[in-house]
Order: structure tokens, then sequence, then C-alpha cells
């Protein structure tokens, strides 16, 4: 069997959009000039949130529409989840990558955190919407 990177969700789903961006972007190894813009405020978003979970400060940081727009998110977000998740959960990992036992799959999740209920572990993961709020 030929030894192949794993595949992640970004490559299956780009694959399933068209065969040929997946050739020049995994197998060639081309990628964009420019990201999109929805792509940029989503890794934005993201980065914030990576700071929540890892509880670095969150307020001050608006170099740009974007940023502000993603810092005011997440503030919100905090304001509404941040003494709940004190208090039931242990953050055990932010932005962990994994790979499959078998190395076929790969990928990220935002967060893993522990219940301090009950001693589960639970994955956390956000998505970005186009969709006005």
């Amino acid at each position: 069997m030929e030894n192949r990177a794993p595949l992640t969700i970004s490559a299956a789903r780009t694959w399933n959009l068209c065969k040929r961006k997946y050739e020049i972007q995994y197998i060639l190894g081309y990628s964009p000039v420019k990201k999109s813009d929805a792509l940029n405020f989503g890794t934005e978003v993201h980065n914030w949130l990576e700071r929540y979970w890892r509880k670095d400060h969150l307020g001050d940081d608006f170099s740009s529409f974007d940023t502000a727009k993603a810092s005011a998110l997440v503030l919100g977000y905090a304001a509404r989840w941040s003494k709940e998740d004190e208090e039931k959960y242990k953050v055990i990992d932010v932005e962990c990558e994994f790979v499959t036992k078998d190395g076929r799959f790969a990928g990220k999740v935002d967060a893993i955190v522990l219940s301090l209920e009950d001693g589960r572990l639970h994955v956390i993961e956000h998505k970005t919407t186009s969709e006005d709020i």
C-alpha cells in the first residue's frame, strides 16, 4: 500500500467539492494566494476562542473589523458560558491535533474538557456561519 498523508476533514470536503482543486492543493501542494473573507473570519473567531479556552486575556486587539467582530462574539460567548464552564469543566487541551492509530485520518479539535460532574471527557467544537447574527 502506498504511504499517504492522513485524510483530514478539509481534504475530504475539497475532494467532494472539486477533484482538480484537491489535486492542486493536496497532491501538488499549492495553496491560494489569498484566503476567502469567510475563511479569514472563521480563523479569527477560532483564534479568539482558543484564547478563551486557554484563559488568556480576551479584550483589546481591534486591528481590523473582523478582529473586532470576532472578539465581540467571543466576549458574548464568554459572558454567557464562562461561569458555567469554570464550575463544570476542567480544560485538558486546546487546539488538539490528532491522528488515528492506523494513520489514515487526522484533524484538530477546538478543546477537550473534563466534566467535573461525571468525570467524562468531552470534545468542544465551534463553527462559524455566514448567517447574520
